[in-house]
């Protein structure tokens, strides 16, 4: 009776995920918090310190380990080459099956390269420092490694963690084994590959390339900014067919074409268009050729339901209107379905391979939660209750919602920390920034004194899911922000602070079931004010990842324009 621990190993998006054995998800969470470092590029994903901390908690080393990681082979496309191969011939070879050093490229080649050597770095080093700590520290004999195929972990998390007993799954991201599109259909705890797109062309590379255009880092993750900066654009017929020929999908497959000539793209922005206009076209053109993903999908129609996974599955714009398109009924997105997700993918993994009867009986009805992280140490607000002088500290124990919701009614703005850390990119009411979304210079006092970031950043709506139909149309559940719907027009008038430049909000649906204290707090609110949602952005500022620990709480609390900081039942301000 094992626990298994899945670790993302992908080079970016490091995370640790714990399935305990009878099968529950115990823990996940993604690295980059605990080294706070956005996207954690090259840092080690089984850092023994942090694993040290997790497996004390969350496990009884005693019963053994079944550690399971989401690659079969190192190296971006590595299967093309035969695997195994020398290092310095398989890194001479990969560039040029790539096109990577002419025009037929999204990539240059010395960032090919850095991917490559990133991506093999993380998949040759790990596995020693988990076998240490857990022989050395924990005395444990039993351990066995396991690795799957990426998309199958992609597909496991986002299919496990859905509602659905049936379904189709379309997977799409930059790379994955081979090729960044696959295809399963998804029946009873069982996952069967339906399709899988070779490459070399990539929906998720695409959307890279668009971000680099644009101005921004799609190392840091700032492919966010593009359907930002999108909604305020318009589609441009000449930008479109430029960006359109740089990949085609044809019965499923995607294909990569001739990239257009940059200087001439660039010089229709810079002439005709500007850059909102690119952002709104390359989106525009990547909704296009998911939709015919989509379609193709559609044929091997066994279900009406859809999962949707792989970082392509980030994109709430277009998740907002794929139920639109009237190909299927129910879409389900999971809460981190990028890389990092596939921790919980991998231990799934392993749990069903050892459970091959009856693996779904054995995860508990919504262990799909995203608040599956870390806590604040109890210990360390009682010092910051003791021996702190630079803050107000006063404690509401059954009434910080009370406190918090009167807050917000006054324009203030808090940061709001509560139980277990959301796993996935986005606070869900537990590390977030919570503000009253209905002065119209809101969206511009957090972009400028709290968060510190371009002023075109737009911030979601957390919605009483009851309260949801009376200001979304076509309202979808969507408690991890995964679908942008638009806003009732005779309402958005009333909280400018979270509508998108076209109309949209990417509301996220709040329920008792779902978060109690977050749902009391918008429901305290709504007493108030008559508005049953609040402004929910996550806990940060620009370039860093969500707050891990009290420390980087208070040092974000003393360093931005927030006005009031709770933590549990602990309420801060500021002694000025």
């Amino acid at each position: 009776m094992p626990y298994y621990i899945g670790i993302a190993n992908t080079c970016h998006d490091p995370a640790v995920a714990v399935v305990a054995p009878e099968g529950t998800l115990v823990f996940a969470e993604a690295t980059e918090r605990y080294f706070q470092k956005k996207k954690a590029w090259d840092l080690p994903p089984d850092h023994w310190g942090w694993l040290l901390e997790i497996i004390g908690r969350y496990c009884d080393p005693a019963a053994g380990f079944v550690v399971a990681t989401p690659w079969t082979s190192p190296g971006l496309m590595g299967k093309v080459f035969d695997i195994p191969l020398a290092r310095d011939k398989f890194l001479e070879k990969l560039p040029q099956s790539l096109g990577v050093r002419d025009a037929n490229s999204f990539f240059s080649a010395s960032d090919s390269q850095w991917l490559l050597w990133s991506q093999t770095r993380s998949f040759d080093n790990f596995g020693p420092h988990l076998a240490f700590l857990l022989s050395h520290y924990f005395s444990c004999r039993n351990v066995r490694f396991r690795r799957y195929d990426h998309h199958l972990a992609h597909a496991a998390h986002a299919c496990f963690s859905s509602s659905f007993k049936q379904a189709l799954c379309l997977i799409a991201d930059g790379e994955g084994e081979v090729g960044s599109v696959s295809s399963f259909s998804y029946a009873n705890g069982k996952l069967d590959l339906l399709n899988r797109s070779w490459g070399p062309g990539s929906p998720g590379r695409f959307y890279a390339k668009v971000t680099q255009l644009c101005g921004f880092d799609w190392r840091m993750g700032e492919e966010g900014k593009v359907m930002g900066l999108a909604a305020f654009g318009s589609v441009c017929d000449a930008l479109a067919k430029n960006l359109g020929a740089m990949m085609q999908v044809k019965e499923g497959q995607v294909i990569q074409e001739k990239e257009p000539e940059l200087s001439r793209l660039l010089s229709l922005v810079s002439r005709e268009h500007s850059r909102q206009d690119l952002a709104a076209t390359g989106q525009w053109v990547f909704e296009q050729k998911m939709t015919e993903l989509l379609h193709a999908l559609c044929q091997k129609k066994s279900s009406d339901n859809l999962v949707l996974g792989g970082g392509c599955a980030l994109n709430s714009s277009f998740n907002g209107k794929v139920r639109d398109l009237g190909l299927f009924g129910s879409v389900h997105v999971p809460c981190a379905p990028a890389d990092d997700g596939n921790a919980v993918g991998a231990a799934l993994l392993a749990f069903a391979e050892d459970h091959p009867m009856g693996a779904m009986e054995s995860f508990p009805a919504g262990w799909q939660s995203a608040y599956q992280g870390s806590v604040m140490e109890p210990d360390a607000l009682a010092r910051l209750e003791r021996f702190f002088p630079g803050a107000m500290i006063s404690r509401h124990p059954g009434a910080i919602h009370e406190k918090a919701a009167q807050i917000l009614s006054e324009s203030g703005i808090i940061g709001w920390i509560q139980g277990r850390a959301e796993f996935g990119p986005r606070a869900l009411g537990n590390r977030s920034v919570l503000a009253d979304p209905r002065p119209h210079d809101m969206k511009d006092r957090i972009n400028r004194d709290v968060k510190f970031r371009e002023g075109f950043r737009p911030f979601a709506p957390a919605v009483l899911e009851s309260e949801a139909e009376n200001w979304f149309e076509g309202v979808v559940k969507s408690p991890f922000m995964s679908f942008t719907r638009p806003w009732r027009e005779q309402v958005r008038c009333r909280v400018p602070a979270v509508v998108h430049e076209d109309g949209t909000g990417r509301l996220q649906t709040v329920s008792r079931d779902q978060n109690l204290l977050f749902y009391s707090l918008i429901e305290e609110f709504y007493n108030i004010t008559g508005v049953p949602l609040v402004l929910n952005t996550s806990l940060n500022i620009m370039g860093k990842p969500i707050i891990h620990t009290l420390e980087d709480a208070v040092g974000l609390f003393f360093t931005t324009g927030l006005n009031a900081l709770i933590i549990e039942d602990y309420l801060i301000q500021k002694n000025i």
